[in-house]
């Protein structure tokens, strides 16, 4: 969550107004997050209603990579009605999920109580990995076409040209190596051919929710699109497991092993998965990048530091990590009714 567009408290009860919300008791920024406004909410619908906790969300649409707002609401109702802990969006007085101000869209959730972790447990990693699980599993009954993740080759190759000029000699050919290995393992037939569906694409500790060490919600679902599982997995890895020094393999067992209870992960993508490991970091290297020479050209958008996941990039090259389905246990397991119940 960021504050990108400050508002101020006429306009924040402008906007509750347009979800028949019309009594703001108290308000605050939300400060972590690149992508959207974000404010929390104290308010009610009127005088004889109790106060309740929402969180206010401006769509800045100021990114290729974000989501449209129609596919955005239908991800969040969907994934509700799966059982999935995600935020409920409070819909308007006509119906809509979204209002309009200034020319932006508004969306307007209840708060999930919880809070952040700074250092994951591995009993908290499994939790993770059972929510991304049940998330593609139950993502196949949708039968809807997304919109296609667009980090892919392309996107690769162009990103690099923006980037490598501003880069010292030593990082340029990493990113040049880098970035050729990832697209010539993206072009391989076996590749093309592993799982995809809808993905969350941005499982960082920062969108998840804990409370009394029980997941409690996962948010932020701007950049949710079509794309292979076996990213979504390595980028929830790299934040949970290998942001850390050294690389926590205990937390990477759990999270696997997690995932692996919802979909049986077999060993051709077990094959692949340290090359997704090194493809997830490279592109938000490279997205992390672009931010910071927008940044210098005075556009001052929220940004978060590159050098981390460069740093996750070289750790992955020099020591990559394998797995094997002996690793993961079996994958026969009794399935929750909630991903509330997955402790």
């Amino acid at each position: 969550m960021a504050v990108i567009t400050h508002l101020d408290e006429r306009r924040i009860a402008r906007i509750l107004a347009g979800f028949g919300v019309h009594r703001l008791h108290a308000f605050d920024s939300a400060d972590e997050g690149i992508e959207n406004t974000n404010y929390f909410v104290l308010a009610s619908r009127d005088e004889s209603n109790p106060a309740g906790r929402y969180v206010l969300t401006l769509l800045e649409e100021a990114s290729p990579t974000a989501a449209d707002p129609s596919q955005l609401c239908r991800v969040l109702e969907w994934a509700r009605s799966a059982g999935l802990p995600v935020p409920e969006l409070v819909r308007g007085d006509d119906g809509e999920v979204w209002v309009r101000d200034e020319g932006k869209r508004a969306l307007l959730s209840k708060r999930i109580p919880g809070s952040h972790v700074a250092v994951a447990t591995e009993h908290q990693c499994q939790q993770i990995g059972r929510f991304l699980g049940r998330f593609h599993s139950s993502a196949d009954s949708l039968g809807e076409d997304w919109r296609p993740h667009d980090r892919g080759a392309d996107w690769l190759r162009r990103l690099r040209a923006v980037v490598e000029q501003h880069l010292v000699p030593s990082d340029r050919a990493i990113l040049g190596q880098q970035v050729g290995f990832a697209a010539s393992m993206l072009e391989r037939n076996d590749v093309r051919s592993l799982s995809r569906g809808l993905i969350h694409a941005d499982l960082f500790r920062d969108n998840v929710l804990f409370q009394k060490g029980r997941l409690s919600g996962v948010i932020d679902f701007h950049c949710a699109a079509s794309g292979y599982r076996l990213l979504d997995l390595a980028i929830a890895l790299n934040d949970w497991c290998a942001a850390s020094v050294p690389f926590n393999e205990a937390n990477a067992i759990s999270l696997l092993r997690g995932y692996h209870m919802e979909i049986a992960l077999g060993e051709e993508e077990l094959m692949f998965l340290p090359g997704f490991l090194r493809y997830a970091a490279l592109s938000f290297w490279l997205s992390r990048l672009a931010g910071e020479i927008k940044n210098s050209n005075g556009v001052h958008l929220p940004n978060k530091d590159p050098e981390e996941y460069r740093s996750v990039l070289i750790r992955h090259i020099r020591s990559p990590r394998h797995w094997t389905t002996k690793d993961l246990g079996s994958a026969e397991v009794d399935r929750p009714t909630s991903c509330h119940a997955s402790g």
